[in-house]
């Protein structure tokens, strides 16, 4: 079981987390000074998008392994299917809220960027609830197919991209990869989630998972405070 996990999970974790260090790294390289200010701003809300879940996501991460140990195969499947429900519609509002407010008051370049990103949630929700589904019925073959797919596109697909097109390559580049594994992923999995909402189910949820929510808030403020407060108080180029 553990030279399963490392080859089947670990790795390639490992190998997706190093792929979009290099899409980082090109970018600083390639990009304006303003241009990376810009992206590193919106970014931020791809970080921060995890907290609409308010801790479910984060609840469920422990657990879910003790449905698996149960056999409640079925648990799992209806937990997940209600965290997506729930996410998805929420961050529809919000990305409808930016749209307005891009096509009816301000088109910047960084609410454009921003918007990209807060898009590429959607798909992102997909395929993390998805991994989720398969790391926790131990089908660690269909997450290593889906981790090296999102390696392979960013290397063969957004970082060409960002070498033709700039800014909005590498933004347009993260909404095509988290899309194409999204896809993948759903395909390949053994297990489906369904179209499933339960209120009392949720509760529970919502109160093993708001305790959660604050220690991650505290733990991603922290590693991001620089970002926010020069994104808020900066120009893109000092940002940069």
């Amino acid at each position: 079981m553990f030279h399963k996990h490392l080859f089947q999970w670990s790795i390639p974790a490992i190998l997706e987390t190093i792929s979009k260090s290099i899409v980082l790294a090109a970018s600083i390289l390639l990009l304006e000074k303003f241009e990376f200010g810009i992206m590193t701003a919106a970014m931020l809300v791809f970080n921060y998008h995890v907290f609409i879940s308010l801790g479910i996501t984060d609840g469920l991460m422990i657990k879910l392994p003790g449905y698996f140990v149960k056999n409640r195969l079925e648990d799992i499947k209806k937990s997940l299917s209600i965290s997506l429900i729930y996410i998805v519609p929420i961050i529809f509002i919000l990305i409808s809220i930016g749209l307005i407010a891009y096509f009816f008051y301000e088109k910047t370049l960084f609410l454009h960027v921003a918007l990209i990103y807060g898009l590429a949630t959607i798909p992102y929700q997909y395929y993390y609830h998805y991994l989720l589904l398969n790391r926790f019925t131990y089908s660690f073959e269909i997450t290593q197919k889906a981790r090296f797919l999102i390696v392979a596109t960013r290397i063969f697909i957004q970082i060409p991209l960002l070498i033709k097109y700039g800014l909005l390559g590498v933004a347009y580049g993260e909404l095509i990869v988290y899309s194409l594994a999204s896809i993948y992923i759903t395909f390949i999995s053994k297990l489906r989630l369904k179209s499933y909402f339960d209120k009392e189910t949720f509760k529970k949820l919502l109160l093993f998972g708001v305790p959660i929510l604050a220690i991650n808030l505290v733990g991603t403020l922290a590693a991001t405070f620089e970002k926010l407060i020069a994104s808020i108080f900066l120009d893109f180029q000092s940002i940069a």
